[in-house]
């Protein structure tokens, strides 16, 4: 296993820690927050396990539209001002059912869902700019540094963006050489790294009242 996977996995046992001992601290968008976080350590734990036996495809047709509910139900909190809530209960369940379809007709339990995790991706880069326009359009005070939506908001916009680059691009690389694929998937590795480190400060930062 290379560095950036150990630094990772390092960074979900300790991500799997701070929702425990924080719980009663957490503001109500914070408890959002970590039940996404949860989802992921979850899969993370799953993946690890389900690569060994060799189905951790079909553990991702279960894990994208889990991790889509949990990262919507934290913009659909913060998004009051611009989105009625609504839309996001549209955009939920149209995605359950395009999941669905996908996965049983298109791309099935053996094959990457990669229709699924590119749409998923554009949603969560449009929310997260929709967040920032949102804090810059309607301030919610002088210490944004404070604001927990703002460390999830550029996690997921650096996460996501560099994220599906990498997705277009590791495509084309399925049948390269074993050496620039593994690369591809270290700098995936490292993107997850950031988004995390993100993730955590959201998660310890104190809001000021």
């Amino acid at each position: 296993m290379s560095w950036p996977n150990d630094l990772y996995y390092i960074q979900v046992v300790i991500l799997s820690v701070i929702p425990v001992l924080r719980w009663d601290r957490f503001t109500a968008i914070q408890r959002t927050i970590a039940r996404v976080v949860i989802v992921v350590v979850i899969h993370d734990y799953l993946a690890k396990l389900s690569g060994a036996m060799g189905i951790d495809l079909w553990l991702t047709h279960f894990y994208v539209p889990i991790h889509f509910l949990a990262v919507t139900e934290v913009y659909k909190r913060v998004l009051r001002k611009l989105y009625k809530q609504r839309y996001f209960q549209y955009l939920q369940v149209g995605f359950l059912v395009f999941s669905v379809v996908n996965s049983l007709f298109i791309q099935e339990e053996g094959v990457f869902t990669s229709n699924a995790i590119v749409i998923s991706y554009g949603t969560f880069i449009f929310l997260s700019l929709s967040s920032f326009y949102q804090l810059l359009k309607y301030p919610e005070g002088p210490f944004p540094e404070r604001n927990p939506i703002v460390w999830f908001n550029m996690g997921v916009l650096l996460y996501y963006s560099g994220a599906l680059l990498l997705f277009v691009f590791i495509n084309d690389l399925i049948d390269s050489p074993e050496f620039i694929e593994n690369n591809y998937w270290n700098l995936n590795t490292a993107l997850n790294i950031i988004l995390m480190s993100f993730y955590a400060i959201g998660l310890c930062v104190r809001p000021k009242n």
